[in-house]
C-alpha cells in the first residue's frame, strides 16, 4: 500500500495500474477523522487479501493535494475510490466494510 504525497504520485499511478491492467483502490482519509481510522485496519486487511490490485492512501492534510481534491471532489472522508485503468469506476463515502469490500471485489455500485 502507497501513501501518496502529491498529485503527481497520483497520476503516476493511475497510469501505472492501467498499464499493468490493474485496478487501483485510493483511500482518502484525514489525520482527525475517526472514522478513516477505525476502516483502516479493514482496508489493509482486505488489501492483503487481493494483492492483485494497486492500492494508495492520499490525506486531505496534504496541502499538495488541495487541487486534486478539488478536482476529484472529495467532500468527505474516508472516500474510497475504485479505478479501472485511466477511469474512475465506483466511489463512495463512509467507514462502511461491506461497501469496501464490494469495492476492492469490483461489484460495487459508482456514486460518481
Amino acid at each position: 500500500m502507497l501513501h501518496l504525497q502529491s498529485s503527481q504520485e497520483y497520476l503516476a499511478l493511475i497510469q501505472e495500474a492501467a498499464q499493468a491492467n490493474q485496478p487501483l483502490i485510493i483511500k482518502w482519509t484525514g489525520s482527525r477523522c475517526g472514522p478513516c481510522r477505525v476502516i483502516q485496519p479493514i482496508f489493509e486487511s482486505l488489501s492483503k487479501a487481493k494483492p492483485k490490485q494497486f492500492y494508495a492512501v492520499c490525506s486531505i492534510d496534504n496541502p499538495n493535494f488541495t487541487d486534486l481534491m478539488q478536482n476529484l471532489q472529495i467532500s468527505a472522508v474516508p472516500t474510497f475510490i475504485r479505478i479501472e485503468g485511466p477511469d474512475e469506476v465506483a466511489r463512495f463515502s463512509g467507514a462502511d466494510s461491506r461497501r469496501l469490500y464490494s469495492l476492492i471485489n469490483g461489484d460495487a455500485n459508482s456514486d460518481a
